[in-house]
């Protein structure tokens, strides 16, 4: 393959440009004039090695290490401040313990006296069991982006702004180049469609479209009681569906609300309330708070909320990174040379657990059944 062009300056646009641009000349563009301002810039920082789906966590793993290999050091992209995974019965937490036992993670139990030591904020919570996770914690995404900026330039990557990819160009089945902002085209051997929620849309326009659907959050920045400011692990209420860690003085919390369509006032009151619910039963101290910022985040799912990685069997020359729903800063760097390293011809691991194919073949057997009851 002589040239690509990854649509996408986001996680996993860059992640994705910095592991082929070493064999590979690269071309990203980016819609916006600032990389990272989409999702990647409006996630809540948290890196989690833990995620109920093997592959995911496997991803994140790995991008610990090249995130190490990048910034030269771990202290410059993350704060291990731990994350404490609470729930209200203790078989909700069996999953992640099996998970993080199988991935050799140093997690442990702690009982209810070292809990209000590690967070005082959950003094009265309902969610009596917990699982401790030393080396997750927060991170520097600027840091990121910057590092995955400045090396896949150096390896030759173009980055350019301010370039609306309105149209994928094909001949037949085979992908030709991109249509830029309604006006030129560029040539190029393959393409990567690594754009966030507008991934669909790109991949419809050439008829390659997939069960791709954005959901929205919201976060919240809460000025709560001294007491609660302290340094503290991330909280993740794994059965309320919950989060919240410290934040600049402040406490920014979640509801993992989910909201299909633009943001609206409705969602907003919907998720406020559900957040000041959940707090009451996880965290009643943090339930008082009084909001003092909230912003609104898209995360893009397939159906079955794995990511999707790896080639469009219909488009030849064309490329999935798309549905990392919510994980991108923790598995996007790991995605991408899983990428990198599917189009260059090499196997993956996850090339069927991740793969395009399996949403087409789900789409397939829908479409069969509906045809089946359809009959008379």
């Amino acid at each position: 393959m002589k040239s690509c062009i990854v649509i996408g300056g986001g996680i996993a646009g860059l992640s994705a440009a910095w592991a082929l641009s070493r064999h590979t000349r690269v071309t990203l563009l980016e819609q916006e004039s600032t990389l990272g301002s989409g999702s990647s810039g409006k996630s809540a920082a948290i890196f989690r090695c833990l995620d109920l789906s093997k592959c995911g966590a496997a991803l994140a793993l790995r991008s610990r290490v090249l995130l190490d290999e990048l910034l030269g050091t771990r202290e410059r992209w993350l704060k291990p401040t731990g994350v404490v995974y609470v729930a209200h019965h203790e078989s909700a937490l069996n999953d992640l313990e099996a998970l993080g036992r199988s991935l050799a993670l140093p997690l442990r139990k702690i009982g209810h006296t070292e809990l209000m030591d590690l967070v005082p904020s959950l003094e009265g919570t309902q969610a009596r069991f917990a699982l401790f996770s030393p080396t997750e914690g927060t991170l520097c995404v600027h840091e990121i982006l910057s590092a995955l900026e400045r090396e896949a330039i150096r390896h030759g990557a173009r980055i350019q702004r301010n370039c609306m990819v309105t149209k994928i160009c094909s001949r037949g089945t085979a992908i030709t180049g991109v249509e830029v902002n309604a006006r030129r085209v560029i040539s190029c051997d393959a393409v990567v469609i690594a754009a966030g929620d507008h991934a669909n849309q790109l991949g419809d326009g050439c008829g390659a479209a997939l069960p791709l659907q954005p959901l929205g959050r919201h976060l919240v920045l809460l000025d709560v009681d001294p007491a609660a400011k302290r340094p503290a692990p991330v909280v993740w209420n794994v059965e309320d569906e919950l989060y919240f860690r410290p934040e600049s003085g402040a406490q920014l919390a979640s509801a993992c609300d989910e909201h299909a369509g633009p943001e609206s006032p409705e969602a907003l009151s919907h998720a406020l309330q559900s957040l000041s619910e959940k707090l009451c039963r996880t965290a009643p101290s943090l339930s008082r708070g009084h909001v003092k910022s909230v912003w609104y985040g898209l995360r893009t799912f397939a159906r079955d909320r794995a990511i999707v990685i790896g080639a469009d069997p219909r488009r030849q020359g064309l490329y999935w990174f798309a549905g990392l729903g919510g994980h991108g800063m923790s598995a996007a760097v790991a995605g991408g040379e899983q990428l990198a390293q599917i189009i260059h011809g090499d196997p993956s691991p996850f090339s069927k657990a991740l793969g395009v194919e399996r949403l087409l073949e789900s789409d397939e057997r829908a479409r069969r059944r509906a045809r089946a009851a359809a009959r008379p």
